[in-house]
């Protein structure tokens, strides 16, 4: 089970590849809550976000997902061995993009995300998924907040583009 201090589901915008808390759920002490086919607009682009789908626990301001297909700690390990041999040069980026398609779009998202910021895309998506398996995720996140400061410590504090 993998918990984060939370005051509802995970959303992620298709279009800017944003993930944040979503805004419109108010879930507080409730057991296996499923969540199926739920958007609402993205509080970075204002596009539609899809709010994680899967069967959740409440408790005060955390959220134990119980069940998500979007997001198991199976697809994490599955997409960082892909991003490994992505950074050893194993698999071309366009291996890595369609392998990581078939885990879900979010994960096709972040692939894409890394390929086009050539090798040391890959490499900040190592760095990043590294640092996610050896904590306990009991932390609040900004997965892309948390890409831009990784990338900008690895660059020197330069900003790429």
């Amino acid at each position: 089970m993998i918990k984060r201090d939370l005051s509802g589901p995970i959303c992620h915008c298709p279009h800017c590849d944003a993930v944040f808390v979503s805004r419109f759920f108010a879930i507080t002490n409730s057991t296996n809550v499923t969540i199926e086919n739920c958007q609402e607009p993205c509080e970075r682009c204002g596009c539609p976000a899809s709010v994680l789908d899967g069967t959740f626990d409440f408790a005060g301001d955390a959220i134990s997902i119980v069940k998500a297909p979007g997001f198991t700690v199976e697809m994490l390990s599955r997409f960082a061995a892909l991003s490994q041999a992505a950074i050893s040069e194993k698999i071309s980026p366009s291996e890595f993009k369609a392998e990581s398609a078939r885990l879900g779009k979010p994960y096709e998202a972040l692939a894409d995300q890394a390929n086009s910021k050539g090798r040391s895309g890959l490499v900040v998506l190592g760095v990043i998924l590294v640092l996610l398996q050896q904590c306990s995720l009991n932390v609040e996140l900004d997965i892309n907040d948390l890409y831009d400061q990784v990338e900008r410590s690895l660059s020197g504090g330069r900003r790429s583009e």
